[in-house]
């Protein structure tokens, strides 16, 4: 997966989080996207 035009510190952010759940950023954006869509009542 690539994002363009992600500011450096969220871009920072995102890295150290996904560091520290000892993920992938790649599997860390799958599951915020997720949780994103959650909250908001979307379901397939």
């Amino acid at each position: 997966m690539n994002i363009t035009g992600v500011p450096d510190d969220l871009h920072m952010r995102v890295k150290i989080d996904a560091a520290r759940e000892k993920i992938r950023m790649q599997d860390w954006m799958l599951k915020a996207m997720e949780s994103y869509l959650e909250k908001k009542g979307e379901r397939w």
